[in-house]
């Protein structure tokens, strides 16, 4: 059984065989903390270095940060038969190339936008890592300095695009003539 007392901010919900004890016999009735964290588990599940945090807590908040992450990533990516994740294409302006990494709402903006990791860091709208402006990692590119643009679907052609050589115009040099030493 338990009885309810109403206070001015909540409902307290205390056992029956609690109300006849005074209140600092009530404080040894509350069990013994639990194990605390390492400060490792600590920094990851975020905790700050002057909290401590049990080890079941910590666990929580890292359970709660990867299924909120993996929630924002499923609920913001979107297919589009023309723009599919993984295909080579060509970028406006510039006819920069590279590969779709993603397609979708990055930060919960209206219209989808394509995430295109470049071959090249060419442009002034060139940024590095998955990460759109909110800071959240919408994919993983293949080298974490890769360079990335986010455009508009209209802005990137998918296609038969391969990767340019640099080298592709230039001939072998044993074909060119020796100078007379």
């Amino acid at each position: 059984q338990a009885i309810r007392t109403v206070t001015t901010r909540r409902l307290l919900l205390l056992p029956t065989g609690l109300l006849s004890r005074p209140p600092h016999a009530m404080a040894h009735d509350v069990a013994a903390p639990t194990e605390l964290a390492s400060a490792e588990a600590a920094a990851a599940a975020g905790a700050p270095d002057t909290v401590r945090v049990s080890a079941a807590t910590a666990a929580r908040i890292a359970a709660r940060e990867l299924s909120q992450a993996q929630a924002v990533a499923d609920s913001v990516a979107v297919e589009l038969p023309t723009h599919v994740v993984g295909s080579r294409c060509e970028v406006a302006p510039g006819g920069r190339r590279g590969r779709v990494r993603f397609v979708g709402h990055p930060g919960g903006v209206p219209r989808p936008l394509v995430g295109v990791e470049l071959d090249e860091p060419l442009g002034p709208d060139v940024q590095r890592g998955g990460h759109w402006l909110d800071g959240v990692d919408y994919f993983q590119p293949s080298n974490p300095d890769s360079a990335v643009v986010w455009k508009a679907p209209y802005d990137v052609v998918c296609g038969d695009f391969p990767e340019l050589d640099p080298f592709a115009g230039l001939g072998d040099s044993d074909d060119e003539p020796r100078l007379a030493e």
